[in-house]
């Protein structure tokens, strides 16, 4: 079979014209291995009016006559694209124009992405990565169009730019034999795989072989952040008993790759989205409460004047109005941004060292009481509340809600924030150092999460709280309107009924981000269960195939939200340059410290993680 490279993404055409053109294209559909796929719809971007779908044994024919679209003069008609060295400049863009640009090597897999905002001079520069040698396509979007150039690559800081008519002799003879002129691409979908997209060079072809990759599978994509708030929306919901008491006894921290119905386990990373829903509902269920979702009979609406984002949301008939001031760098942007969870809307960086204003981020506070009052423990009290009645839900899942409210309007005015929306961080101490874990887990928009100091109920596991009791444990959690009311009833001798334990809160958050700060002289946040958990979750990440994006340390000699070793700056600043600045030389690979300094430490807390950790984590395909 004709094997014709297929390019993850899409392309939008804009019409001026339209032909009748006959077309006879057939091949087959496969997946990585080599199995035939069925059910994948195909259609052409260029021609109207022809699409199929592959038949059981994958194999397709988009035959017949359609309408050509002829493409016109667009908003990037006239963007001039170039490259000098190592970086990448677009100009002549129409002033205000947000847009993406994507670069896809030879076998479809998206190496680079970064969205830009509009700006005054549409001018846009950019860090090529370092490209394997071959060809490469490059994506330029702006509002609904696109164009693509190819790109070729020598190595290191040699690359070219083949079909433009800046190329010079010495990229004309390196590419004469080796780029075709396509005059239109199929475009194959498919639930739960990435889409391909394959150039044709005419009309009339046979024996073409499309290879699609699954979602998060080699070849596939594993993106760094998600442009929805929960991609496992559409997976089937988990049926769960009606109490902690009914489940049976697991003394072990819960198997995270072991699917709720208690006998499959994952084979493959494309199987975590559905995962990760199944324990994102039992979280909810039994810890935090219903985090609700807007529904098309919501409305939000977002405005950004004076520094101020004002988010306004109606739900039922009642509305409540949400604020977040942001502090915003000079200059053209985009610009990564972090959300400090507290009780204040001012820009913050929370009880982290000021790593941001130095490196070009912008700041943001998110006012937790707007939502819910943080310290006045009665249930159900707050505007959350005049929107979701229902109070059984905790503190926690109301905060989540109106974060990700927050999140809504940034995107909604991105253009005039100049906020890179792929580049988001949370942040939060104590109380808030929960909230900005269950944030995080909770929302997939969040390419960092930083918890701090975040103890019982946070990262910390209650199984390993239970075995030491006294501290931030199951016990008083109870009645706090933090969490769900449920919990309350759920003792330290209960906590092995529990169907999950927060090393599977933290890692809600893969394969995104995080890297968790502790403090081991603080007892009652019961540091050891919080490093335990932590060692279970990584092997989350591991068997993801993105063990660097995951990390902590707890080190001890400082007071509660007071200060940030030295050890925690240095990793937390990797994570931020990796994470919010896209230096890929950053090293956040093995960060996994525990210092314990005080000696009053419980002697029960050097018990091996034998106990709690019993299950090895699968090689995921």
């Amino acid at each position: 079979m004709k094997k014709v490279p297929a390019i993850a993404g899409s392309i939008v055409i804009f019409v001026s014209a339209l032909f009748a053109e006959p077309v006879s294209l057939s091949g087959m559909v496969k997946d990585a291995d080599g199995t035939a796929l069925a059910g994948v719809s195909l259609s052409l971007a260029k021609i109207e009016g022809l699409s199929v779908v592959s038949n059981a044994q994958g194999v397709f024919s988009l035959a017949g006559t359609g309408v050509r679209k002829v493409q016109c003069a667009s908003v990037l008609s006239h963007a001039r694209i170039r490259i000098s060295g190592t970086r990448l400049f677009i100009s002549s863009l129409p002033a205000g124009s947000p847009g993406s640009i994507a670069i896809f090597s030879s076998d479809g897999r998206r190496v680079a992405f970064l969205q830009f905002q509009g700006n005054d001079n549409g001018l846009v520069t950019a860090a090529l990565p370092q490209l394997t040698p071959g060809l490469h396509l490059l994506r330029l979007t702006a509002g609904e169009q696109s164009v693509i150039r190819t790109l070729l690559s020598q190595g290191i800081s040699e690359t070219h730019l083949i079909n433009s008519t800046e190329q010079n002799a010495v990229t004309s003879s390196l590419t004469k034999h080796s780029t075709v002129t396509a005059v239109d691409t199929i475009r194959a979908t498919k639930t739960g795989y990435v889409d391909a997209l394959v150039p044709v060079d005419s009309y009339n072809i046979k024996d073409i072989e499309i290879v699609m990759h699954k979602e998060g599978e080699p070849g596939g994509e594993l993106p760094l952040v998600y442009g929805v708030e929960n991609t496992g929306a559409a997976c089937q919901k988990p049926t769960l008993l009606a109490k902690v008491a009914d489940y049976p006894v697991v003394t072990n921290l819960p198997d995270p790759f072991l699917m709720a119905d208690g006998k499959t386990r994952m084979t493959t990373r494309a199987q975590w989205k559905c995962r990760r829903a199944e324990i994102n509902a039992i979280i909810q269920k039994f810890q935090l409460g219903t985090k609700p979702e807007l529904t098309s009979e919501d409305n939000l609406t977002a405005d950004f004047s004076g520094g101020t984002l004002t988010v306004k949301v109606t739900h039922g008939g009642h509305s409540i109005t949400l604020t977040s001031r942001l502090s915003i760098p000079s200059g053209t942007g985009p610009f990564p941004l972090i959300i400090a969870l507290g009780m204040s809307n001012s820009p913050s960086n929370g009880s982290l060292p000021d790593l941001f204003s130095s490196n070009n981020i912008a700041k943001a506070g998110f006012d937790a009481t707007q939502l819910a009052p943080q310290s006045d423990g009665t249930r159900g009290k707050g505007n959350f509340f005049k929107l979701y009645p229902d109070k059984t839900v905790g503190d926690y899942a109301a905060w989540a809600w109106g974060f990700s409210r927050i999140v809504d309007g940034i995107f909604k005015t991105a253009a005039q924030t100049k906020i890179d929306t792929t580049k988001l961080a949370v942040t939060g101490c104590s109380w808030a150092g929960k909230g900005a874990l269950m944030l995080g887990a909770l929302d997939e928009r969040i390419a960092l999460t930083l918890p701090q100091e975040s103890g019982g109920g946070g990262e910390a596991a209650w199984r390993v709280m239970a075995d030491n009791t006294g501290m931030e444990d199951l016990e008083h959690a109870q009645g706090v309107a933090w969490y769900a009311q449920s919990l309350k009833d759920v003792k330290n001798s209960m906590a092995k009924n529990c169907p999950w334990d927060n090393h599977e809160l933290l890692a809600l958050v893969a394969p995104r981000a995080v890297y968790v700060i502790g403090n081991p002289d603080m007892e009652y946040l019961g540091s050891k269960a919080g490093y335990i958990s932590c060692l279970a979750a990584k092997e989350v990440w591991k068997a993801l195939g993105v063990p660097d994006r995951m990390g902590f340390g707890y080190i001890g000699n400082h007071g509660h939200c007071s200060d940030v070793p030295a050890g925690n700056k240095k990793d937390l600043e990797a994570f931020v340059k990796k994470f919010l600045l896209g230096d890929k030389s950053a090293n956040t690979s093995n960060i996994a410290v525990w210092t314990n300094v005080k000696s009053s430490m419980p002697t029960a807390f050097t018990a091996s993680t034998d106990k709690y950790i019993t299950w090895d984590a699968p090689e995921l395909k």
